[in-house]
Parts: structure tokens; C-alpha cells; sequence
């Protein structure tokens, strides 16, 4: 299992820098067309070329090639009209998932 990460930008001259969630919008509309099955995505303030801007990183969790994640990271790019989108991937040497069985009830307060 593969960690990647994207840190994606907003130029400050964008809707996106105006309204982060504009952007994060974008980014999960990237992903859905790409079938990405889901994703982490956590809203940031970026530093580039000495200024600040609004950013967010995503995070996906999968057996991820890296083609398959520099693809991703081009078409974040893209979409959000940036000069460069940064990635990582790492693998994941332990994981799990605590989930609910199903018919259980999520609170009773």
C-alpha cells in the first residue's frame, strides 16, 4: 500500500484564493473523474516565491504507481492553473480500518 500526497496551490489572483473551498471543490471533482475511490483532503496556507497562499493537501491511501501519482499530480496541476504541484509517496507498512458493523447504531444520545 502506497501513501501519496499533493500539495496544490491557489494563485492569488484565482477564485480559489478568494474561497479555498472553490478549490477543494476542484480537486474532488479531479479525482471523481479520475475514480479515485477516496481521498483525505485538508485545507492549508502555502508559502511560494515569498508570498502566502491558500492551498490544500490530499491524501490517498492505495496501490498507487508512481505514473499513476505524477498523472495525478498533472492534472491538479491543471485544473488549478499552477506552475507546479508537489507530490510524495511512501509505502504503508501498517494499516487498518475500524469500522462499524453493519445495522450498528452510531450514537444513541
Amino acid at each position: 500500500m502506497i501513501r501519496a500526497r499533493f500539495y496544490v496551490g491557489s494563485k492569488p489572483t484565482t477564485v480559489d484564493a478568494i474561497d479555498p473551498l472553490m478549490g477543494v471543490e476542484r480537486t474532488l471533482s479531479v479525482l471523481a473523474l479520475l475514480h479515485v475511490q477516496g481521498a483525505t483532503v485538508v485545507p492549508a496556507i502555502g508559502w511560494w516565491e515569498g508570498t502566502t497562499e491558500g492551498s490544500h493537501v490530499v491524501e490517498l491511501l492505495g496501490d498507487y504507481t508512481e505514473e499513476s501519482v505524477r498523472q495525478l499530480a498533472e492534472s491538479l496541476r491543471d485544473a488549478h492553473n499552477q506552475d507546479a504541484v508537489l507530490w510524495t509517496m511512501e509505502p504503508v507498512t501498517q494499516s487498518g480500518l475500524e469500522a462499524r458493523p453493519n445495522g450498528a447504531n452510531k450514537c444513541t444520545t
